[in-house]
């Protein structure tokens, strides 16, 4: 059900962000995100806060700096191109947590998870080559 939400989530804050990329820069955009989420995380302070150790810091620091690049750049995607676009993308996001699951913990995928990946992954590429063709078209 986590999955879901999620899902239903994130595509409501995609096509949002689409929506507002025609008044607002990329630029703005993730500055309003990066403060609404420092603004909610900051609630939390008085429930759990512990000074990091220095390298739990930079480690931290670094992870913010790489996830504002990936919203900058999620966010510049998306008032370049539409969802159905830029959506096909998020698929990686299954390579990537495979191999870093790997990696970091040793996870390795069955091969029902390597098979539905790739079905998930071939179509969301089917539709980006399929978009692409529509959109030459139109310009045609």
């Amino acid at each position: 059900m986590f999955a879901i939400g999620n899902a239903v989530l994130f595509g409501s804050v995609t096509a949002a962000v689409r929506g507002m990329t025609t008044t607002e820069s990329a630029e703005t955009l993730t500055m309003y995100q990066m403060i609404f989420l420092a603004l909610f995380f900051t609630l939390a302070l008085p429930f759990a806060f512990a000074w990091p150790s220095p390298l739990d810091a930079g480690v931290l620091i670094a992870n913010g700096v790489i996830n504002a690049v990936g919203q900058y750049w999620w966010t510049r995607a998306l008032s370049l191109a539409p969802p159905s676009a830029v959506g096909p993308f998020y698929y990686f996001m299954l390579v990537w947590s495979a191999a870093l699951g790997f990696f970091f913990w040793g996870d390795v995928p069955t091969l029902a998870l390597l098979g539905g990946s790739a079905i998930v992954v071939g179509s969301g590429l089917f539709l980006l080559w399929h978009e692409t063709r529509v959109c030459t078209q139109i310009n045609d």
